[in-house]
C-alpha cells in the first residue's frame, strides 16, 4: 500500500513522530521520485531530522551542519564565494586570504583589480537610483583604549550612532583604521577639547605603539577645537598595514597628550573618510585612475597628467558590481586564479567549526558575461579589460583552475542564474554543478530553459533548479504546482527541485515544502513533448503567437505545463486539453486522471481534459493504475513549545486510490521527550479522539510508545481525522 504526505510540519519543532499504515513506514527518507535541495539560513537542533530526511544537496551554517553530519545526515552541503568579484572593505574571509596571499607571494594587490581609466557616471548593477549606497567614507574601524589592551568600539558611532568623547588620560588613544590609505579624516564635534592635546602617529608595521612614527598632518581643526578636516597627503612612504587589537588596517593614532579640563566629544555620525564616489541626480560619480597621474608609481596621485582621472588612491577606481557590496576581480591576472585557487582549496578543506568535517561543494556565485556597468551616463570609455570574449575567456580560465585546484573528490557550482547559451554552457562545462536561480519563475521560463537543463543533466553535471511562480514570497496554490510541473518536464538524474528561493521574514525554511512534492509519480516515461498547440496571437510564449502546452509521461502521472508565465490578471485565454490515453494492462487503455493537489491529496472528480492559461501547471494521476493509496498529513497545536507545555496533534488521513483501502491500520510512535496524556475523566482533557469520538480503549503503549489505530475499511476518496494530546518533556 502507498502511504503519501505522512509527513507534517508541526513534527519539525517538537518532534518528528513515526506514522505506519498496514506496516508501511511513513516517516521521511529522501525520496524515489524527485531530489530536492534547499538553501537554509535559520535552522535549529529540533530541524536537523526534517532536513536529514527531505532534502539531497544543501546550505547549512557551520553549527547547524556539524549538528547534521553529528546526526548522521549525508547530504552534499556547499561553502559560498564570489569568484569574478569580491567583498570590498573587510569584506571577510576571502578578501582578507586574497590579501595574505598576494602580500606573501610579491603580487601586485592593486593589478588583481579591475579599474576605470578615467572619471565615470554611472549606476552599478542592482543599484537604485532613489538611494545612495556608496560608504567609502565609512572607516572599517574607531575604537578607543586607555591601555592597548581593552578598547571600545566606536565604528557604528563614528559612522552614524552616538556621540563619544575621546578619552583623557595620558596616553590614551583613538585609534582609525581602513582597509586601504586614506588621506583624510572629517571630524564634527559636539563638544570640543578645552585644555586637552593629542598628537597623531601613524601604522609602520610594528605592534608597539611607541615605535610608530608621528605623523604631521593639515590639522583643520586646530587640536580638536572646532569641527574641520585631519589631511595627510601625501601619505608617509613606510605607512603600512599593522594588526591592532586582531585586525590588520591601515591605522592613524590620535594619542592624548595631556588631559587638560575637557576631551573632545566626537558627534555622532562625526567622524569619517573622503567619500570619494559621490551621488547626483540618482547616478554615482566616480573618480578614474591614469597611470600618467602617478610619477613615482607608488599608486597615489601627484600630478595633474590626465585632469579626467581624478582618484588620489588607484583603488578608487575599481569597478563596481553588486551595488557597492563587490568590485571586479582582474580575472585575465595569473596572480588571482593562481590565489582563488589557493581559496577554494582553503575553503573546501579547512574543518568546519572546528569539526572533522569539511563542505563538500564550492558554491562560485555570479557568474557574467561581461563587465556590467548599468546606466553609463559619462566616462568609463576604457576599463582595464578588453572585449567580452577576452572577459569570458577569462572566466573559463578562472574556473578551470579552481576545479584543477579542489581535485576530482570536490563539487564545484556555478550560479548562471537563468542563462543559457555561450558562454554561459562552456562556464558549466568547466565545473560539476549549476545553481540555477530563478530559473522557474514569473516571465523568464522558456522552452530553451527546460531544454537546458536536459542538456546539462545529461553531461554529468548537478542542476540545482530553483522553481518559483509569481514572485518572491507568492505562495500560492498556482505557483506551486506551475513549479513543480515545470520541473517534472526536465527531470534527470542529477536535477534538484527547490520551490521558491526566499522565505518572508516571519517564515522559514520549512514554508518552502510542501505535500505534492512528496507524492510518488515514478520515473519519467520518455521526453517532454507537445500535447496540445493553438494559435493565439497575443500569447508571449516561447513561440510567439502559438500557445504551446507541454506534457511528460511518468509511471503514474502525466505532467503538464504551459510555459512562459503570463501573470497579468487581464489577460484570460486559456487552453483545453485532451489528455492522453496511458497504457492499465496488456491492451487496455485509459485517459481518466485526478488532479494533485498541492496539499497532497487528490481531487475527486475524475478528469480526461484540462483547462489550463499561460504559466498554469499540472501534476495528474493516472487514475485507473494506482492502487489504493492513504495520504496523511500532520498538525500541530503549536509550532514551538516549552517543557511542560500541553500540545494536541491532529493527523488528517484520505484514501486517494481509485480502490478501496481494507484493514488500514494507522500506528504513531511518540519520540522520548513526549508524554502522552490519556483521558482523565475529572477534567475532560486528554485521550485519543477518532472522527471527533473519544476511543474508550487508549491506543497507546507506553512498552513500545505506539498508538495504533485500527480504520478499517476506506473506500475512495473517505477521509479522517485523529487527535490526541502529548506533554513536551519525558516522564
Amino acid at each position: 500500500m502507498k502511504v503519501l504526505g505522512a509527513r507534517g510540519f508541526g513534527a519539525i519543532f517538537l518532534g518528528l513522530l513515526l506514522l505506519q499504515v498496514s506496516g508501511t513506514s511513513a516517516t521521511a527518507s529522501q525520496f524515489s521520485h524527485i531530489k530536492t535541495w534547499q538553501n537554509i539560513y535559520t535552522a535549529t537542533a529540533q530541524d536537523i531530522p526534517f532536513i536529514k530526511s527531505h532534502y539531497d544537496f544543501i546550505k547549512l551554517y557551520p553549527d547547524m551542519l556539524v549538528a547534521y553530519r553529528d546526526a548522521g545526515g549525508t547530504a552534499p552541503s556547499w561553502v559560498y564565494s564570489n569568484y569574478h568579484s569580491i567583498m570590498t572593505q573587510s569584506g571577510g574571509y576571502n578578501y582578507d586570504f586574497l590579501r595574505r596571499w598576494a602580500n606573501d607571494n610579491g603580487a601586485s594587490w592593486e593589478e588583481m583589480f579591475i579599474h576605470f581609466s578615467e572619471d565615470t557616471i554611472h549606476r552599478p548593477d542592482y543599484e537604485s537610483s532613489t538611494t545612495d549606497k556608496s560608504t567609502e567614507d565609512r572607516f572599517d574601524a574607531v575604537w578607543k583604549t586607555v591601555d592597548g589592551i581593552a578598547y571600545t568600539d566606536h565604528t557604528n558611532d563614528a559612522y552614524g550612532g552616538e556621540a563619544f568623547a575621546l578619552n583623557s588620560g595620558a596616553g590614551s588613544a583613538l585609534y582609525v583604521g581602513f582597509e586601504e590609505p586614506f588621506e583624510e579624516i572629517n571630524v564634527q564635534l559636539s563638544a570640543t577639547a578645552s585644555g586637552w592635546t593629542g598628537s597623531w602617529k601613524y601604522s609602520n608595521g610594528s605592534q608597539d605603539l611607541d615605535a610608530w612614527p608621528t605623523l604631521g598632518p593639515v590639522d583643520g581643526t586646530d587640536g580638536m577645537t572646532h569641527n574641520g578636516k585631519i589631511e595627510f597627503l601625501p601619505p608617509p612612504p613606510d605607512w603600512a598595514r599593522t594588526k591592532v587589537n586582531g585586525k590588520e588596517l591601515w591605522w592613524v593614532c590620535l594619542e592624548t597628550a595631556s588631559a587638560g579640563s575637557a576631551p573632545p566629544v566626537v558627534a555622532g555620525g562625526g567622524l569619517k573618510g573622503r567619500n570619494y564616489i559621490t551621488f547626483s541626480g540618482g547616478y554615482y560619480h566616480q573618480p578614474g585612475w591614469d597611470d600618467a597621474n602617478d610619477t613615482d608609481g607608488d599608486g597615489v596621485w601627484d600630478t595633474n597628467g590626465n585632469p579626467n582621472a581624478t582618484a588620489v588612491f588607484r583603488y578608487e577606481a575599481r569597478v563596481h558590481w553588486y551595488e557597492f557590496e563587490t568590485t571586479y576581480l582582474n580575472m585575465g591576472n595569473l596572480d588571482v586564479r593562481t590565489a582563488y585557487a589557493s581559496l577554494a582549496t582553503t575553503l573546501l578543506t579547512t574543518p568546519v567549526a572546528d569539526s572533522g568535517y569539511t563542505y563538500d561543494c564550492l558554491f562560485l556565485d555570479n557568474a557574467t558575461a561581461r563587465i556590467v556597468i548599468h546606466n553609463l551616463q559619462s566616462g568609463g570609455s576604457t576599463i582595464e579589460d578588453t572585449s567580452d570574449s577576452t572577459w569570458q575567456l577569462n572566466t573559463i580560465d578562472m574556473l578551470r583552475a579552481v576545479k584543477t585546484a579542489v581535485g576530482p573528490d570536490k563539487i564545484v557550482k556555478i550560479n548562471t542564474s537563468n542563462w543559457t547559451g555561450a558562454p554561459y554552457e562552456e562556464y558549466i562545462d568547466e565545473v560539476d554543478a549549476w545553481h540555477g536561480e530563478n530559473y522557474i519563475s514569473s516571465g523568464v521560463t522558456k522552452r530553451t530553459h527546460i531544454d537546458a537543463v536536459i542538456s546539462r543533466d545529461a553531461r554529468g553535471k548537478y542542476c540545482l533548479v530553483h522553481a518559483q511562480g509569481e514572485g518572491y514570497g507568492d505562495d500560492t496554490e498556482r505557483n506551486r504546482m506551475y513549479s513543480l510541473a515545470t520541473f517534472y518536464l526536465s527531470k534527470g538524474e542529477r536535477t534538484y527541485y527547490q520551490y521558491r528561493r526566499d522565505v518572508l521574514p516571519d517564515q522559514r525554511f520549512v514554508d518552502n515544502w510542501y505535500a505534492a512534492i512528496e507524492y510518488d509519480i515514478g520515473q519519467p516515461l520518455g521526453s517532454y513533448y507537445i500535447c496540445h498547440q493553438e494559435d493565439d496571437p497575443s500569447c508571449p510564449h516561447d513561440s510567439y503567437g502559438i500557445a504551446n502546452v507541454y506534457a511528460r509521461e511518468f509511471d503514474r502521472a502525466l505532467v503538464v505545463s504551459c510555459l512562459l508565465p503570463h501573470w497579468d490578471s487581464s489577460y484570460t485565454p486559456s487552453y483545453t486539453v485532451v489528455l492522453p490515453s496511458y497504457d492499465v494492462a496488456g491492451t487496455a487503455t485509459s485517459n481518466r486522471y485526478r488532479v494533485l493537489h498541492s496539499d497532497g491529496s487528490l481531487d475527486a472528480n475524475v478528469i480526461d481534459t484540462i483547462t489550463l492559461r499561460n504559466s498554469d501547471g499540472a501534476v495528474l494521476i493516472k487514475d485507473d493504475i494506482n492502487p489504493p493509496a492513504l495520504s496523511l498529513h500532520k498538525d500541530v497545536s503549536s509550532a514551538q513549545a516549552a517543557l511542560g507545555d500541553y500540545v494536541t496533534y491532529t493527523i488528517t488521513y484520505s484514501n486517494e486510490g481509485s480502490e478501496a483501502l481494507s484493514g488500514a491500520v494507522l500506528t504513531d510512535e511518540l519520540r522520548a521527550d513526549l508524554t502522552y496524556v490519556p483521558y482523565d475523566p475529572s477534567t475532560g482533557a486528554g485521550g485519543t479522539y477518532h472522527n471527533g469520538q473519544r476511543l474508550e480503549t487508549e491506543p497507546y503503549n507506553p512498552a513500545t510508545r505506539r498508538i495504533t489505530i485500527n480504520l478499517g475499511d476506506l473506500t475512495p476518496g473517505q477521509s479522517g481525522r485523529v487527535t490526541f494530546t502529548v506533554i513536551v518533556g519525558s516522564p
